[in-house]
């Protein structure tokens, strides 16, 4: 109660020396943060992210060009879903850094979405075990073929990649603020510093920091047409 009345006496104060500053309209992406489409994407997302493990995990080597071409799809719709949520998350965040109920908001859609997205791990860490000749006789499949250069990027990481139980793990912590734990995850798409595992200089982690990221926040249909 203390640090509420506390935020509220700083925004007043803020609004009082700036006086009324424009906002963001984020209606595009969702109405508001109690609005019911964002309520119903977070729970579609979660049911379809789910859906896709069920029917994929375990089973990439065995799909030939057409089938992984498709999974690889699914997969973008659901990153590109995930990122949707949390690029108004936030941004309206970021409208706001004083108020404890957006603060509080922008928390709850870091772990609803991380929850979400490690349900997707598998899907990265196994196209990266996948041997570069079974990669090739699929990519001649057009379907497939048109997602090579997020596969190339997505590959790239394979000789920092760990085991699936300890990327979930580096996955999970990320979004608890342990940033500095996830230093040499190579699986998941949306991840983060790496620090601690290996013995690469700060710089050359921080390079492939960097394209990770760019991986993550691009998606599939983006690199395809770089």
């Amino acid at each position: 109660m203390h640090k509420r009345a506390a935020a509220e006496l700083a925004e007043e104060r803020r609004k009082t020396a700036l006086g009324v500053l424009p906002e963001w309209d984020l209606s595009d992406l969702y109405p508001g943060p109690a609005s019911a489409p964002l309520a119903g994407d977070l729970v579609q997302v979660a049911s379809d992210a789910e859906a896709f493990r069920l029917r994929c995990q375990g089973r990439l080597a065995d799909l030939s060009g057409a089938e992984l071409g498709a999974a690889v799809e699914t997969y973008e719709r659901l990153q590109e879903k995930i990122g949707r949520i949390m690029s108004y998350a936030s941004l309206v965040h970021a409208g706001n850094l004083t108020d404890p109920e957006i603060g509080r908001f922008y928390q709850t859609m870091q772990e609803r979405t991380n929850a979400i997205s490690t349900a997707l791990l598998f899907f990265t860490l196994e196209l990266n075990r996948l041997e570069d000749a079974d990669l090739e006789v699929k990519l001649a499949d057009p379907h497939l073929a048109r997602y090579w250069p997020w596969l190339r990027d997505t590959r790239s990481f394979r000789p920092h990649q760990l085991s699936d139980d300890i990327e979930e793990l580096l996955h999970e912590k990320y979004v608890a603020g342990t940033r500095r734990s996830r230093t040499a995850g190579a699986g998941s798409r949306a991840r983060s510093p790496r620090a601690i595992w290996g013995t690469l200089s700060k710089t050359r982690w921080s390079t492939r920091l960097s394209r990770r990221c760019v991986t993550a926040t691009r998606g599939c249909r983006t690199d395809t047409t770089s």
